[in-house]
């Protein structure tokens, strides 16, 4: 069993930790090994969690499920994000539908000549294990 992380923020770990590892997963760096990125509107600059609520309908894709407010509000954040100064690159997109992914790709395809057509976006799985 993994008894020590060193890839999440601390603040990010804390809820694996408590819910898959049962309290017992250790952080092998500090909070300010990975500081707050300048330039986002983040909510709590000592935690570089965002979460933002979006109302919206969600809709059915075969036997998965996307919902466009959600949509919309992952494109603005990369908008700022983008805006802020950080690289296409090291931005990554997961979600927990293959349909939201779809439908996300789709978006981020439609933005002629924007660096975010060069966001990834994928599932939980398809960036597991990866640095």
């Amino acid at each position: 069993m993994l008894d020590t992380q060193y890839r999440m923020h601390p603040s990010i770990s804390e809820f694996p930790s408590d819910i898959v590892y049962g309290g017992k997963l250790r952080d092998g760096i500090d909070a300010s090994v990975r500081p707050v990125p300048a330039g986002f509107p983040w909510p709590n600059k000592n935690i570089p969690v965002a979460i933002f609520p979006v109302s919206g309908q969600e809709s059915r894709e075969a036997l998965s499920y996307y919902n466009a407010a959600e949509a919309d509000q992952v494109c603005w954040a990369l908008e700022r994000l983008v805006d802020a100064g950080f690289e296409v690159e090291d931005i990554g997109v997961i979600s927990g539908y293959a349909a939201q992914v779809r439908y996300l790709r789709r978006m981020l395809r439609s933005k002629t000549a924007s660096p975010l057509r060069s966001v990834e976006v994928s599932t939980v799985d398809g960036f597991q294990g990866r640095e």
